[in-house]
């Protein structure tokens, strides 16, 4: 019993660091761009369980919206997660929100297929909430700071006990 449960583990952990995770990535980017969102990596690096992506651009139809410090990217093939540590706004968008994330992670797994999970750290709070695929819906719970109460776009958020739900559909 023994043998075959390390021969399993053996199995999935060679899946998982031998799987080509820069693919996904390149994959991940050119779907995107369909939608006019586009990529600059400064640089991607393999580290056999994850992918790091360092200093990387998000550009929404020719104009800088974000700049992402770090990526990390975990396919551990049931668990799914990217793990992203201080995404400044660019640009206009700067102006607009000045909202800094200190770390944040989107999960993923094919047990519950049609959802990405979301966590949060941010200049304004913690966030948590979901995204579902299906009905391109987000819904975030944010536990706010005092930063947010001078938070320009508050109005766009729902109160509730112990913080405010912002609700809204990804187009």
């Amino acid at each position: 019993m023994k043998k075959v449960i390390m021969i399993v583990i053996s199995v999935y952990l060679s899946l998982i660091v031998f799987m080509p995770k820069e693919q996904l990535i390149y994959t991940l980017l050119n779907t995107a761009s369909k939608d006019l969102i586009n990529f600059e990596i400064e640089d991607m690096s393999d580290f056999g369980l994850y992918e790091d992506v360092k200093n990387m651009l998000v550009i929404y139809d020719k104009m800088k919206i974000a700049k992402i410090e770090d990526t990390k990217l975990f396919p551990f093939l049931l668990y799914n997660k990217l793990y992203f540590q201080n995404i400044q706004p660019q640009g206009s968008f700067k102006n607009m929100l000045n909202i800094v994330v200190i770390d944040a992670s989107a999960t993923y797994t094919p047990i519950n297929p049609f959802k990405v999970f979301i966590n949060a750290t941010t200049t304004l709070g913690d966030m948590s909430g979901e995204f579902d695929i299906k009905t391109s819906k987000i819904k975030l719970f944010l536990k706010p700071n005092d930063k947010f109460k001078r938070f320009k776009y508050k109005r766009y958020f729902k109160k509730q006990k112990g913080g405010y739900v912002y609700e809204s559909i990804i187009r």
